[in-house]
């Protein structure tokens, strides 16, 4: 799959990489290589599509875009002579290092956004607020502004939690929900289950877990659902709850 930002660090090594394919393939050497027909002149071809591979992901749309580019640039035509060839040669070695420049640039965007979105507050910058499991699990995505990814890894780390606190790590999913918070023999309850008001609520917050899988958990693992950030952090928000009342039920 694409590779996926977690942070400037990140971003920044992958600007680092690309910069030294860039140079290797500026290096005088080369251009003797390249006249010279040089097995190097190959290898330079394969390292520039491996390093967009390695940086960007092999499902990425920059490795469709650019991991078949070989460092030979029409004209061409059956018969060039060598010194063509040459030629042909370097107009693609230049072509190589202008798409490593425009790459460079891309991720160079992505750390001009990301400081954009953390200074404008709507992506934040610490995660004190979230409950530990949640906050562990959605840090990087959300400071990387994959707050929909974010979100999809709260609801695993939610139903994780819940296996953990009820002992049922043989159920996932609804299964576990319905399980668990049943009014019916709960393994954690949420009040004494002594009214009528207590099952209700009982059974209502069993819904809550299980609407959380179903609408929140699940999606994530066909597809991330797409909207502003700042709704994904509202579901976010919603699963730091429903984490924090994990920790208050008893047995």
């Amino acid at each position: 799959m694409p590779t996926q930002w977690k942070n400037e660090e990140d971003l920044s090594e992958g600007i680092r990489k690309l910069m030294y394919r860039m140079d290797a393939l500026g290096a005088p050497s080369l251009k003797s290589d390249i006249q010279a027909n040089a097995v190097s002149v190959s290898v330079q071809e394969s390292a520039f599509r491996n390093t967009i591979r390695e940086v960007f992901g092999a499902d990425s749309p920059e490795f469709e875009e650019f991991g078949n580019v070989q460092m030979l640039q029409g004209p061409l035509r059956v018969g060039m002579s060598a010194g063509e060839v040459a030629l042909a040669r370097l107009r693609g070695r230049d072509y190589m290092v202008h798409v490593l420049s425009e790459l460079i640039q891309r991720l160079q965007q992505k750390i001009i956004e990301l400081r954009r979105r953390i200074e404008a507050g709507s992506l934040p910058s610490a995660s004190e607020e979230l409950h530990p499991v949640i906050a562990t699990a959605t840090k990087d995505l959300v400071a990387s502004g994959h707050a929909w990814e974010a979100l999809f890894a709260a609801g695993k780390a939610l139903v994780l939690h819940v296996k953990q606190r009820s002992g049922r790590t043989d159920l996932d999913g609804v299964a576990l929900m319905r399980t668990v918070f049943s009014k019916n023999s709960p393994i954690l309850k949420f009040n004494e289950l002594a009214t009528a008001s207590d099952l209700d609520e009982q059974e209502g917050m069993m819904h809550l877990y299980e609407g959380a899988v179903m609408a929140l958990r699940n999606p994530g693992g066909h597809g991330f659902p797409t909207g502003p950030d700042e709704r994904a952090m509202q579901y976010i928000q919603f699963l730091s709850l429903l984490a924090a009342r994990v920790d208050e039920a008893t047995r």
